[in-house]
């Protein structure tokens, strides 16, 4: 298994999120590694629980494994973040600005991948980027 380093490691609540590139080809958003962003949540342990076992009971088929130095990794994509974050501000367990933080590290993040490229280019980009979300992370 090839080591995949993150693109980029951001401080978010809690703790640092890694985002990386997606592991799909074409357009796509970044992708997170998942118990990464429970971390930064704080969420509580039993809440941490569910969210693992319905990832890999699920999503499973959405997700993907990856080698990095610190070991292996669950990576998700980035819809997959927005709906747990959502959730979670529902529900009390994260500040609504705790969105806003996400959005601001990931779009950061994805400028490193969009260095260089005309208006055109990135907006072409994230076009194609939002409705490969928007059709479930179909290509």
């Amino acid at each position: 298994m090839t080591v995949i380093a993150p693109l980029q490691i951001a401080p978010l609540g809690a703790s640092t999120l890694r985002f990386f590139r997606s592991p799909r080809p074409g357009a796509d958003f970044l992708w997170h590694a998942f118990d990464d962003l429970l971390a930064c949540m704080a969420l509580p342990r039993d809440r941490r629980r569910i969210f693992k076992r319905k990832l890999a009971a699920d999503w499973r088929a959405e997700v993907k494994t990856i080698a990095t130095r610190d070991g292996i990794v669950t990576i998700a994509p980035h819809y997959m973040a927005q709906g747990l974050i959502s959730a979670m501000i529902s529900e009390g367990y994260v500040r609504p600005s705790f969105e806003h933080d996400y959005s601001k590290a990931g779009s950061d993040a994805l400028s490193k991948i969009t260095l260089g490229w005309s208006a055109g280019e990135i907006l072409a980009f994230l076009a194609e980027a939002h409705k490969r979300d928007n059709d479930g992370g179909a290509a």
